[in-house]
Parts: structure tokens; sequence; C-alpha cells
């Protein structure tokens, strides 16, 4: 079977959001404004599309119109885990982790915390699990529920109590909190329906440019705090889709270099991967000025997690350093 067409789009956001990722990790680790404003810009601001749009892109490639196998699901869900167990064991090994003995180490490996920044990997797990039901649900069913799930997750914005979660540790790895779930689905909606929205464009093609751009605009201003207004975490939801649409777009005809096709394919190794150089840098730049220090740090997130799985696939082979580094 012929592998399938490379989504040209996807390829630029995905490139995009793994080196967002990088400089939002190479930042201030708070969840308040801290440090000058520029480089909260820099590494907390304009990069918060990363997650959601891999989530979105991951709902877009999976989504199937008819019921998927629980083996497909299995094979999905193994192509995360075994990765992120690799990456958690070297975390381990390097004592960055911080476990202080093989209980704790076990309740990290568990819960997606060996780092901090591997709660993405339960996220993600999360909504390949969803997957399973979702594609019984068809093309309307899936839209209904979207619907749902969003009337519910603006009331959880409204009424804070609806979140069934009760830390932010909890928050951000439980799919059905904070919208992460909404990106995913709106990617698989946005598969099962793209001869429509196709169309759709193909009719009104500067109506969409000019809304796409506005929408990402807008949604920029929302997350670096520029309007007077906040609409909660869809704020964060309001960027990434003007994001996302605007590469769909603007894009979609444009193939990608040969680095930004390595970065897309090894956007898991490379996340799974930077934040352990940012760790070990950390010291050795804390007294530096804020600025350097943060431009060092993503310089040793990029060529670590980069050089890492270049290595990988020179040394294993493209198909295994996939299969067990996410490379």
């Amino acid at each position: 079977m012929a592998a399938p067409a490379r989504l040209h789009a996807f390829d630029h956001l995905k490139a995009a959001a793994i080196v967002a990722v990088v400089f939002t990790h190479a930042g201030p680790d708070s969840w308040f404004v801290e440090g000058s404003s520029a480089v909260w810009f820099l590494t907390k601001s304009w990069t918060v599309f990363h997650v959601p749009s891999f989530l979105f892109v991951s709902g877009f490639l999976y989504a199937k119109p008819q019921p998927i196998a629980a083996s497909t699901v299995a094979a999905r869900l193994f192509r995360v885990v075994l990765p992120y167990l690799v990456w958690s064991c070297i975390a381990q090994a390097s004592g960055l982790s911080g476990a202080t003995g093989s209980k704790e180490m076990l309740h990290q490996l568990v819960t997606a915390s060996s780092l901090g920044v591997y709660y993405y990997a339960m996220l993600i797990s999360g909504c390949i699990l969803l997957m399973l039901p979702l594609s019984f649900l068809g093309r309307r069913g899936a839209l209904a529920l979207w619907c749902a799930y969003t009337a519910y997750s603006v009331g959880a914005v409204v009424w804070p109590g609806w979140m069934t979660g009760d830390t932010l540790f909890w928050l951000m790895r439980e799919p059905l909190q904070l919208y992460a779930f909404g990106y995913f689905l709106t990617g698989w909606l946005a598969a099962l329906w793209r001869p429509e929205l196709s169309a759709w464009v193909r009719r009104h093609p500067v109506p969409a440019v000019v809304g796409s751009s506005l929408l990402a605009t807008l949604g920029l201003l929302l997350v670096a705090g520029w309007t007077p207004w906040s609409f909660g975490y869809f704020d964060r939801a309001v960027y990434t889709f003007g994001v996302v649409s605007s590469c769909a777009l603007l894009l979609s005809s444009r193939p990608a270099s040969r680095a930004e096709r390595f970065l897309a394919d090894a956007t898991l190794g490379i996340y799974l991967s930077h934040f352990l150089f940012i760790l070990w840098l950390r010291p050795w730049v804390a007294d530096w000025p804020e600025g350097p220090r943060v431009a060092a740090l993503v310089a040793a997130g990029l060529a670590g997690g980069i050089g890492l799985c270049w290595l990988a696939r020179r040394a294993l082979g493209p198909s295994r350093a996939s299969r067990w580094l996410g490379a």
C-alpha cells in the first residue's frame, strides 16, 4: 500500500510547534508573568499554540469515518507509550526526575511526571483511547459531541467547580479538562468534514484567509494579555484555531523544507528529550542576564533534542528510531 501523501500544512505547523515547545520550556517556570515582558512574550505568549496543535493534528490524522478496531487504537497508543517510557527511564537514570526512591519513581512513571513536560504523554494517550468510542459516532454524532463538550468547557470557565481535576497537576493531564480533547475532536471533525470545508474555502477564499488571520491576531492579543477581557483557557483555543487555519489556508500547497520535515517527523522524540538538556544547563546559566540565559537554554534544547533524534536515526534506522524513541 502506498504511503499517504504528506500534508504540507501539517509539516509547517508541527515544525513551528515543536520549536515553540522549546521556547516555552526555556522560559520561567511560572503560570504568572515574571521577568521582562519581552522574555515572557517570547517564551509564554506566541508559543502556546504548540500542544493544542499537536492534538489537533493527531485528531485529524487518526480520524476515520467508520468504527476503528481496538487493535488499531492499541497500535497508536504503543507508538506514544514506548518512547515515553524509554525517555522517562533516561530521565530517571540521569537523576533529573528528582525521584528519591523506587516508590516515587514508579509514581512518576505511571503519572507521566518523571519530567513535568511529560504530561503531554498522558494527555495524548487519553485522547487516543477516546478514539474507540468516538469512531462509532459518525460525522453527525461527532459534531453533536463537539457541541456538547464545548458547551461543558465554556461552562467550566464560568463555573470552575465543573472541572473534575482539583489540582493543576491533574488538570494538565486529564484530556477532558482545559479543552484538551476539544482540540483533538476539532481535528477529527475537520478530517471528516474536509470535503465540505474545502468546497467552502474554494468558494470564499478571501473571507477564509482574512477570517483565519483575524482569528490568529485576536488570539495572540488575548494570550499576550493585551486586551481588556479574557475568555479563560479559550484564549488559547482562539489563538490555536487561528494559527491552524492560517497554516491550512496559506501553506497547504507549499512543500516544507527538509529541515521542517525532519522536525515534523521527530516531534515526539524532540518533545521528550529536549527538556533534559534545558535542565542540565540551567544551573550553569542561572546567573546570566535573562535574555542570554533564555537564548542559551533554547539553543541547548533544540540542539540536544534534534541532535539525539538525528543520531538515533543514523544508528537505529528511521523505523526503529521512531518506534523506540519517537525520533
